[in-house]
């Protein structure tokens, strides 16, 4: 969350464009600015950016995820959907989009026709590197490369 906090404070306006899932937790993050709520899929493009609102079903916090693709540069913000464990601090490893897709389980998504969906919807993206929420971020071997 603190990545994406970074990300909109460079917006100019402050206008913060959040999934109606994660309004409510915006003033714990003593976000400064007006808040437009968006859908899933919704693309918000300012200042050089494309950022796609991914919204899913989530066991972690008891409410939906959240996470954000940026389509220009190929960035996966992934929050708690994929993590990483280990003292990562400045590191990355490397693995294939369509392996760190399927590795997503019903600990994180309770839901198995719910997850099916989203592993669908999450093949369809070409990302070339994911900023997970937590550990190693990841260098995505991608078949365009």
């Amino acid at each position: 969350m603190r990545r994406l906090i970074r990300f909109f404070e460079q917006i100019p306006g402050r206008y913060y464009r959040l999934l109606s899932s994660l309004r409510k937790r915006t003033a714990r993050f003593w976000l400064r600015g007006k808040i437009l709520p968006r859908r899933q899929g919704d693309v918000l493009e300012e200042s050089g950016f494309s950022l796609r609102f991914i919204d899913y079903p989530s066991e972690v916090h008891l409410q939906n995820g959240l996470a954000f693709y940026e389509e220009t540069r190929g960035i996966f913000f992934s929050g708690d959907l994929m993590l990483r464990f280990g003292d990562a601090v400045g590191k990355t490893t490397e693995a294939s989009w369509a392996d760190e897709v399927k590795a997503i389980d019903t600990e994180r998504v309770p839901s198995a026709e719910k997850l099916a969906a989203l592993k669908d919807s999450l093949l369809a993206l070409n990302p070339a590197f994911i900023a997970v929420g937590h550990g190693y971020c990841v260098r995505c071997s991608r078949p365009d490369r």
